[in-house]
């Protein structure tokens, strides 16, 4: 097994650009006016609205992945914190290849683990931003619709019907923003994981390169010299 990406190099990927490198920040084109709903449709579109919330919700909801990594994360945790100081002592005594071959061993296994996680919490967020789209969509349609609704005088249970989706839509938004900012948080502490894995990889390499090196110098004069 070998180890990955040094540490440097994620710390350079993620590094501020120098001054006078960064890309200037084009202003964004203002959102399309949303195209309210025609009032004869509303009713039947609203039952779809209702439908697709209901689904957006419970499959936020059952999905449980951002919950099980949460749940799992302090366990691993505790194990980086072990076997990082198991792994300080041990480089301190010098220890031999087949030593460090072990303990790269169980920092691969970990390493796995953690990148196991850190692919399910992109999926997970990329799902949430998508969520998130839908209702920005969903709630610019449904303002327009409730004020086409109000500007046409349409029956009053119009109206309300409009008046309640929009606040079905504000509370689904909040909780996937509450998901969406879980999931963030549990992503830096996985990252956080990631990085100190790859610091014991890194000094286990150091300590190897050096075992090796000393292996190959000469610790005494060769048998032609004059003085052996």
């Amino acid at each position: 097994r070998t180890p990955g990406r040094s540490v440097p190099d994620r710390l350079h990927a993620g590094a501020a650009p120098l001054p006078g490198t960064e890309k200037s920040q084009a202003p964004q084109p203002p959102q399309a006016a949303a195209t309210p709903i025609p009032l004869p449709q509303i009713a039947a579109e609203a039952d779809a609205t209702t439908l697709e919330l209901r689904k957006l919700a419970s499959d936020r909801r059952s999905g449980g992945v951002l919950e099980r990594i949460d749940a799992d994360v302090p366990a691993v945790t505790r194990e980086v914190d072990v076997r990082a100081r198991e792994n300080r002592s041990t480089l301190a005594q010098r220890p031999s290849l087949e030593i460090l071959r072990d303990l790269d061993a169980h920092w691969q296994d970990l390493r796995a683990t953690l990148a196991a996680y850190s692919q399910r919490l992109k999926e997970v967020i990329a799902g949430v931003d998508r969520d998130l789209d839908n209702l920005e969509k969903l709630d610019r349609t449904w303002t327009a619709t409730l004020a086409l609704a109000r500007q046409e005088k349409a029956p009053e249970e119009l109206v309300q019907r409009a008046q309640s989706l929009l606040s079905e839509i504000a509370a689904v938004r909040k909780a996937v923003t509450a998901q969406r900012t879980s999931a963030l948080r549990v992503q830096t502490r996985v990252s956080e994981l990631e990085l100190r894995v790859a610091e014991a990889l890194q000094a286990n390499r150091r300590a190897r390169d050096a075992t090796v090196e000393q292996m190959f110098s000469r610790d005494s004069a060769p048998l032609w010299h004059p003085n052996w």
